[in-house]
């Protein structure tokens, strides 16, 4: 059985108010993210980001629990220990992964050195298929390029729970299985969009 990691590049934007702008965006997010404000201040439900044409939504300010909230002692968990609150600005976050297409557009464009073309062509052999076979840089490459950065550990799980509080997955409390991520082994073939 042949192994792999499928990293989901997955960007964020940043979209806080007034002085609270984080320093570590460079100026030009900043500029673009402006651009679709109208006042007073309203945020679009949706954006097409310029540079690699992906279609994003605005995730609200708020807060939530973060942590294991089902109290489960598996080893892996105790990093999830304790259940704290966190507080989050407005951000805004792609809807869809990152395709091949996309990742091949960023390569292109940046000279960017990629070389693992033959691996990604098994699972995702098509340009409208979820990039896969990417390194940590990689995926931080890709952000400077298209002028985002990925999420924090705390956007991604506050996102990704969809609106639902102290459920163990995004879809509630039944048990995980392959219909809704690739998990034990069992890969998803096929677009995902």
């Amino acid at each position: 059985i042949q192994r792999f990691v499928v990293i989901l590049l997955v960007m964020v934007v940043w979209v806080g108010c007034g002085e609270d702008k984080p320093e570590k965006i460079k100026p030009k997010v900043i500029d673009q993210i402006e651009d679709v404000f109208e006042p007073p201040q309203r945020l679009e439900k949706e954006i097409m980001w310029e540079k690699d044409s992906a279609k994003m939504v605005l995730i609200p300010a708020g807060s939530f629990k973060m942590g294991d909230s089902k109290d489960r002692r598996e080893a892996f968990m105790k990093f999830a220990l304790p259940v704290h609150k966190v507080e989050l600005d407005a951000f805004y976050i792609d809807v869809n992964e990152v395709t091949v297409g996309q990742f091949k557009q960023f390569v292109n464009e940046s000279g960017y050195s990629y070389d693992r073309w033959n691996q990604v062509a098994e699972y995702s052999p098509g340009d409208d298929y979820p990039m896969i076979y990417v390194s940590w840089n990689d995926a931080t490459a890709y952000c400077e390029w298209a002028g985002k950065r990925l999420p924090t550990e705390a956007e991604w799980e506050y996102a990704a729970r969809g609106g639902l509080s102290g459920k163990r997955y995004s879809w509630g409390d039944s048990k995980i299985a392959s219909a809704f991520a690739n998990y034990n082994r069992s890969v998803r073939r096929g677009k995902w969009k």
